[in-house]
């Protein structure tokens, strides 16, 4: 006969908490999700090797591509979406300087971060939907954290423009706009 250890001694650090099991779940079908796109890529014809197509650097001229971005941290390789007007691309970080989107990281309510979220699972959409095309700005080149100022089209328009439109981003007026 086999004894049963009892649950009352484990500690309760022994087992995530529900928010932990829940952003664990949210993380594993947004990875599969990507994946399933990365497959279907390759499914229907598409190459790996075939999927980036540089007319210059990120840094000195325009850069289109159609490979897939994921969400930063849920997958691996260097193209992928940190918020709603910034992404990682070819190892750099690039914020967009035609809009702003509510912060995710240090946002001022509830309702800021959940429209964040919003901006950030749309903007990633976007860039998976056509040619992304990677411009210069015309501005500055950096800004004060460091990253590269940027105009992102897709299929040739602005995706702070489809933002903008739906809702879910402002037009950039040099300052953080008020989401709550």
């Amino acid at each position: 006969m086999k004894f049963r250890r009892r649950d009352r001694h484990k500690s309760p650090l022994s087992r995530p908490s529900p928010p932990a099991r829940r952003m664990t779940m949210i993380a594993l079908v947004v990875g599969a999700v990507a994946l399933g796109g990365l497959a279907g890529h390759i499914a229907t014809g598409g190459s790996m090797g075939g999927l980036l197509r540089p007319f210059g650097s990120v840094g000195v001229a325009l850069t289109s591509v159609t490979r897939p971005f994921a969400i930063c941290g849920m997958a691996f390789g260097n193209d992928c979406v940190v918020d709603g007007d910034t992404i990682d691309f070819k190892g750099e970080r690039i914020r967009m300087v035609d809009y702003d989107a509510p912060e995710i990281s240090e946002p001022r309510c509830a309702s800021e971060y959940v429209r964040g979220q919003q901006a950030k699972l749309r903007l990633l959409e976007l860039l998976n939907s056509g040619r992304v095309e990677i411009r210069p700005s015309g501005a500055r080149d950096w800004d004060k954290y460091g990253r590269r100022l940027r105009l992102v089209l897709v299929d040739g328009r602005s995706v702070g423009d489809t933002l903008i439109a739906e809702g879910l981003a402002w037009p950039w007026e040099g300052h953080r706009h008020a989401w709550c």
